[in-house]
């Protein structure tokens, strides 16, 4: 009974509210002739933001999906796409920054996104540079992740690219890596780590095998 009181305070505790400071941060004055129009901005607000949290939770995209994003590729007006490879560090960086705007109605620059990844990212003595973001916003583009808004030098997500960024991100970082960082071979053996211990059950009976052929 203890529990369950505890975890109902806690998702009260996390319930979305949305909540104006300044209704003009909505080119909306403060005459309460306006309330109608700041209820259904609210309920607007409160639309994206669920749905947005929907995806955030149910983000598993095909396995075709993922090999059109991790492979590289040919589009229909045959331009090359080069690869996002799962793993790779600066690929990685970039779609982990990417995330980060998830949640941006008004998308991003160049110098957002660059910025982000660049704190993530070890490019070398050069740094991440202008030209490498160009060329990771045309990857990018070109997988189906995001679009350029209209006469502008900002980019929003494509509700794909939204799904593909947050599945590929969570799942490396809170499924492959910690995995393999478990089945490392130079770590010392620890008996009372069960994943660790069955792969080397594994590995024993693939020698034994090998021997005996």
């Amino acid at each position: 009974m203890h529990d369950q009181l505890q975890y109902f305070k806690l998702a009260r505790a996390l319930r979305t509210e949305t909540t104006f400071n300044d209704t003009y941060d909505f080119d909306v004055g403060r005459n309460l002739g306006n309330l109608p129009r700041m209820l259904a901005i609210g309920r607007n607000v409160n639309h994206r933001v669920l749905s947005l949290e929907r995806t955030a939770q149910h983000c598993a995209i095909s396995a075709h999906t993922v090999e059109r994003i991790v492979l590289p590729t040919v589009t229909t007006d045959d331009q090359r796409a080069p690869a996002l490879r799962w793993g790779d560090p600066r690929t990685m960086a970039v779609l982990s920054a990417l995330s980060g705007f998830a949640f941006t109605p008004k998308g991003f620059t160049n110098a957002d996104l660059r910025e982000r990844v660049g704190s993530l990212h070890d490019a070398g003595p050069k740094g991440y540079t202008q030209q490498k973001m160009t060329y990771d916003l045309r990857r990018l583009r070109l997988k189906q992740l995001i679009q350029r808004v209209p006469k502008t030098h900002r980019y929003v997500f494509t509700p794909a690219g939204r799904r593909a960024a947050l599945f590929l991100t969570k799942s490396y970082v809170r499924l492959v890596r910690p995995t393999l960082d478990r089945l490392e071979p130079h770590l010392p053996d620890d008996a009372s780590d069960q994943l660790r211990r069955a792969w080397q059950v594994c590995e024993a009976a693939f020698e034994k095998g090998a021997a005996l052929s």
